[in-house]
């Protein structure tokens, strides 16, 4: 589990979690378009939305059943919940 993994760390959470065959939640924040893969989604999308979409992709990729969620802007604006389950 992770919540606001700045930039990267996000993407070394997902990629402990394959290695380890483990589920993961995280909730990503600080999207640096130096650091993280947008999958060549960002001139089509918003930076964070395009890094975001292509981290559930490669969960699905990976066998995952991934889900997503908000939770209530409230408790952070950075509200983007993303659920890999392991295969």
């Amino acid at each position: 589990m992770s919540v606001h993994a700045c930039g990267s760390l996000t993407d070394d959470v997902i990629a402990r979690a394959l290695a380890a065959s483990a589920s993961v939640a995280l909730l990503p924040c600080c999207h640096d378009a130096e650091t993280c893969d947008d999958g060549g989604l960002g001139g089509w999308l918003p930076m964070d939305v395009a890094i975001d979409a292509t981290r559930a992709a490669r969960l699905r990729t990976a066998g995952y059943h991934v889900s997503t969620q908000r939770i209530p802007p409230e408790i952070t604006p950075k509200n983007r919940l993303l659920i890999g389950l392991a295969p």
